[in-house]
This record gives structure tokens, C-alpha cells and sequence, in this order.
């Protein structure tokens, strides 16, 4: 089957553009990831009458103390006579020093910028935690974000974002557009010299630039245009990973569950691969083959008509497949400015009156 598909689909060998001059940070994630470094996490063990028997440092700690308390049938730490089921756990935090965060914040971006192999950056911060953006408006089938259940807000958050935003290198995005949208944007401006980088996989779609995902990449990888997109699985994680616009289908069609986009129904991550990893690095001519598949996979999942509530206003609607691909796609596409449009929108029309044609 492989090699049916390596005869239909050709792969272009693509030229190694020279190494990236200027990093653009996507510096949301590393901000929370440092605001925690100034706070220590205290998971405490307490008795049904509410008594705090002890606590661990670490969740890992906790569990390895209640395993082998449940393997010799007693408490081996803090001498509980009752029954071990019993025990609840509580999470609180200590709060330390401020400066645990600035320097973890520093930490972080100057390993990234090095990791690049970069001489200049610009990182990039949102305003405010869950700033509202144009994505709000365009969800329809369900709020774009939606509720992410409870996340614990490290107390330094708001005080390093105001210390981050003073940083010479650091600039907040104005208007209603995420920090993704920008650092895309701009790292696709400058083309091979650019290198977006951050952990968030919504800016992998990004084209013609280099592309850096610290825990993921050894170096920054460059995304052709000249290619449909990369997606395979991680060596080590087994995760599927990618670039380019492949990978933006494929989340149009696997959904976001970070992003509360839902993608078509009933179709996950290994079925999304499925369908789409036979356009790993294939010249971008097959891009409208790609997208066929997806619709193709919206048409059997909703017809020619399909109807749902508007997830805030309660009114009814009715569309078809091809109108919700083209919803998912809007909120997956990462703008390049407020008036760019997600391109492969006609061609996803286009497609569907083929599919709806063949019957």
C-alpha cells in the first residue's frame, strides 16, 4: 500500500535553507510554566476526622508512600491506624520568593533562543489570562475555549506578566488575535531567516519559516511550502506531530481539546491520522486531495444537512458537512493579519460539490 501511495502522490526533495536568524516567541506557556516557580505545591494527607497526618512535597511522593502502605497493610510514615481508603488528599501551596520565577522565566527563553541557534528575538505575552479573541465569535458548535475546568492560578501570574511586558525583546499583540496568530505571522514574514517557537502546536501549521518546538525538536525544522505539510508520529512519545498546512487539517479534523474544537465528530487522533498520513511530504500540488479526504470524512459524519443549537444564542441551524469543515477550519488557521482569510476555505466547497456529485 505504501508504495502505491509514493507512485500517486509525488515527494518533491527540498533544498536546507540556511539556519534562522531571529527567533519569535510564543511566551504564554513559559510565563505560567515560571509564574509556578514561585510556589511550592504541598499535597497533605488527611484522617476522616480532619486531622492533616503529613505531607509530601510531590504527587509522585504521595503515591509511592500509599503503595507501599497498601502492599504491608499499614501506614509506613505517619503510624495511621484506620483504614488507608479512608485518607483523602489536599493540595495547597506555600508561596516563595518572586524571584524564583524571573529567573526560571530567563531560564527558559534563553534556552529556547540558544536551542534556535538564533542572534536576535522577540517574544510575545497575552494582556491578560483568556483575553478574549475573533475566535469567540466564529465558534459555533461549541465556545471556543470553552470551560477548562478549574487550573490553578500560580500567584506570581499576573505580577511576572507585568514584569515580562517591561522587557525590551517582549510585546503584547493588539487587537482581538492570540499570541499564536502573531508569532505565526511574523515568522512567516520573514521566511527562512524567522523561527517561531513555543510548545503550543496551534502555530505548527506556520509555512515557509522554520519551526521550534523545544520539547519536541532538537533544532528548528523549516516548513516548505513547497510540501502539503509533515505529520508523523513522535520516535519517542508516539504522539503525532507535524508542520505546515497538513497539520492544520488534521486538527480541523481530529479537533482541539485544549481549544474545546471539536473537530468532526467521532473522528480522533488515530483515525485522523489514518486518513491523512499518506500526505506526509507531499508536494503541495495535492493539497485539494488532502482537503477531499477531510470533507469526504465530514460528509459521512453529516450529510447534505445537518442541524444543531447555537452553543450561546440556543437558535437552531442548519448546514451542511462542508460548512462545519470550514467553521473548524477558521478556528484552527492561524491569521497572518485581522483581513487575512483561511485559504483552502474555496477549495473546501469546491471538493464538496465533487463528493456530493459522486454520490
Amino acid at each position: 500500500m505504501k508504495e502505491k501511495l509514493e507512485k500517486e502522490y509525488h515527494r518533491p526533495v527540498l533544498k536546507t535553507p540556511p539556519p534562522p536568524e531571529i527567533a519569535y516567541l510564543d511566551l504564554d506557556a513559559p510565563l505560567f510554566a515560571a509564574a509556578g516557580a514561585g510556589e511550592q505545591v504541598v499535597y497533605s494527607v488527611i484522617a476522616p476526622n480532619g486531622e492533616t497526618l503529613g505531607s509530601f512535597n510531590s504527587a509522585k511522593e504521595h503515591t509511592k508512600w500509599l503503595e507501599e502502605s497498601e502492599a504491608f497493610g499499614l501506614d509506613t510514615q505517619f503510624d495511621y491506624g484506620g483504614d488507608l481508603s479512608e485518607l483523602t488528599r489536599e493540595t495547597s501551596y506555600q508561596v516563595g520568593d518572586f524571584e524564583a520565577c524571573t529567573k526560571s522565566f530567563d531560564r527558559i527563553v534563553s534556552g529556547w533562543v540558544k536551542q534556535s541557534g538564533c542572534r536576535e528575538w522577540v517574544g510575545y505575552v497575552s494582556k491578560a489570562s483568556g483575553a478574549p479573541n475573533f475566535r469567540y465569535d466564529l465558534a459555533t458548535v461549541a465556545a471556543y475555549k470553552g470551560k477548562r475546568g478549574e487550573t490553578h492560578k500560580p500567584h506570581y501570574l499576573e505580577q511576572l506578566r507585568k514584569h515580562v511586558r517591561e522587557l525590551p525583546n517582549v510585546k503584547v499583540p493588539r487587537g482581538p488575535v492570540e499570541v499564536d496568530d502573531v508569532v505565526a505571522a511574523m515568522s512567516q514574514k520573514k521566511r527562512y531567516k524567522g523561527c517561531l517557537i513555543g510548545v503550543d502546536k496551534d502555530g505548527r501549521g506556520a509555512h515557509d519559516t522554520h519551526i521550534l518546538i523545544p520539547d519536541e525538536m532538537d533544532v528548528p525544522e523549516f516548513s516548505s511550502k513547497k510540501i502539503v505539510g509533515r505529520l508523523y508520529k513522535h520516535e519517542k512519545s508516539g504522539k503525532v506531530v507535524g508542520y505546515g498546512t497538513l497539520f492544520w487539517l488534521y486538527q480541523s479534523l481530529q479537533g482541539d481539546s485544549v481549544d474545546k474544537i471539536p473537530g468532526c465528530k467521532g473522528v480522533g487522533s488515530v483515525a485522523a491520522y489514518g486518513l491523512l498520513s499518506e500526505f506526509d511530504g507531499v508536494c503541495a500540488s495535492h493539497l485539494k486531495d488532502a482537503i477531499k479526504v477531510v470533507a469526504k470524512q465530514y460528509h459521512k459524519v453529516y450529510g447534505e444537512t445537518h442541524k444543531y443549537l447555537h452553543h450561546t444564542s440556543g437558535e437552531e441551524l442548519e448546514v451542511n458537512g462542508a460548512d462545519l469543515f470550514v467553521e473548524m477550519s477558521h478556528l484552527v488557521y492561524m491569521k497572518k493579519s485581522l483581513k487575512d482569510e483561511c485559504f483552502w476555505i474555496p477549495t473546501i466547497y469546491e471538493v464538496w460539490e465533487e463528493i456530493v456529485g459522486e454520490g
